[in-house]
């Protein structure tokens, strides 16, 4: 069936980015009220009708999640994992709409199940235009029932992500033969055992600091960015010719930084790359020896 104005419940931890997307969506003529969740334990709070939210006249169940990926506690990730392990969740719509724009949290959001990925646009034309896009594709889509199981059959935890991949290398140490040739190899596998956990430990550091930038900048670059546009369009604003032209600069400085962080995210992510060179290195010591 159609829904005309489906019920959005967007999952963001950055209040201004909330206030914009709420002000983005009202000029796009979408008249339904939108549905905020400040964090990912709340968006499960609300999915699960916990508490106040179980009053729903007041929090109806969405017909779609924009789902940003970078928050504290339970990250989107985390979020998205969870809810395609519910059986009563199976049809909900998931779409990550995030900063990141990294292939690796691409594939990872449809690995899990998201249904689209959306990067957030960095000026407020972005953000209209992508909010009358999808604006467009809910209401011209048809959506299946929500099958809702009852409460009880919505996880109250949320289940781990899965173990973590094996280590590199079995020790040689466990094989029937001892001899030198095998204490040797043994020696050069927890090696590189120990190098691999340092350099993936720096990898992860620089990701940490790449998504760091990516949702501590872009978020209150965008809303500086969005909320001067908005300004600058308002006819009724007490603005004289200084005020506008300060006010122009300001979305320009925006824009320009917004430009830069998204440069060093980029370089951050092809620094990470390098620990990956240096264990094939290690892996062909181990081989030649």
């Amino acid at each position: 069936m159609k829904i005309e104005n489906p019920t959005i419940l967007i999952v963001d931890d950055d209040e201004c980015a909330a206030l914009l997307m709420r002000t983005v969506f009202e000029r796009a003529e979408f008249v339904e009220p939108l549905h905020f969740a400040r964090d990912g334990m709340e968006a499960i709070a609300y999915l699960r009708g916990d508490g106040v939210f179980g009053d729903r006249a007041q929090f109806p169940f969405p017909t779609v999640v924009l789902l940003d990926l970078n928050m504290p506690g339970k990250n989107g990730f985390e979020v998205l994992a969870w809810i395609r392990r519910q059986p009563g969740l199976k049809r909900l719509r998931v779409y990550v709409m995030s900063a990141s724009s990294q292939p690796e949290d691409i594939e990872r959001a449809y690995d899990l199940g998201a249904n689209s990925y959306l990067v957030k646009p960095g000026n407020l034309d972005g953000l209209m235009n992508q909010a009358k896009c999808l604006l467009a594709w809910l209401r011209c889509s048809h959506f299946a029932s929500a099958i809702l199981a009852s409460q009880d059959s919505v996880g109250a935890s949320l289940p781990g992500l899965g173990s973590p991949p094996a280590e590199l290398g079995e020790s040689a140490a466990g094989e029937s033969t001892v001899d030198e040739a095998g204490r040797r190899n043994a020696r050069l596998e927890a090696r590189l055992k120990a190098q691999t956990e340092e350099l993936e430990a720096l990898r992860a550091e620089r990701e940490m600091m790449g998504r760091s930038i990516a949702h501590d900048l872009r978020g209150p670059l965008m809303s500086i960015g969005g909320f001067t546009e908005l300004m600058l369009e308002n006819s009724g604003a007490q603005l004289d010719d200084r005020g506008r032209q300060y006010l122009a600069k300001i979305t320009t400085s925006a824009d320009q930084l917004a430009r830069l962080v998204s440069e060093i995210v980029v370089r951050s992510k092809a620094a990470g790359k390098n620990p990956a060179g240096e264990q094939a290195g290690l892996s062909e010591q181990v081989s030649a020896a």
